[in-house]
């Protein structure tokens, strides 16, 4: 594989993963300190929301960043 497609795939999983992990942590502990205990709710559906989007954000930044590079629009 290239070393920009590896470099590319490493940063996107990096940098989804910290995102998800800030949403997650305090998700997490926003839905503990409303309810008082821990409980399987709407918490869940944001970090999935929030690891998809951090994936779609990274790679359309790598996509305008490749069209730059190489001079397309």
């Amino acid at each position: 594989m290239n070393k920009w497609i590896m470099a590319r795939l490493a940063a996107s999983v990096l940098y989804t993963l910290d995102v998800t992990l800030a949403v997650g942590e305090w998700a997490v502990g926003h839905a503990y300190r409303v309810r008082g205990y821990h409980a399987a709710g709407g918490e869940w559906c944001l970090i999935l929301l929030a690891c998809w989007l951090a994936w779609e954000v990274i790679n359309y930044y790598f996509d305008a960043l490749e069209g730059i590079l190489h001079g397309r629009d």
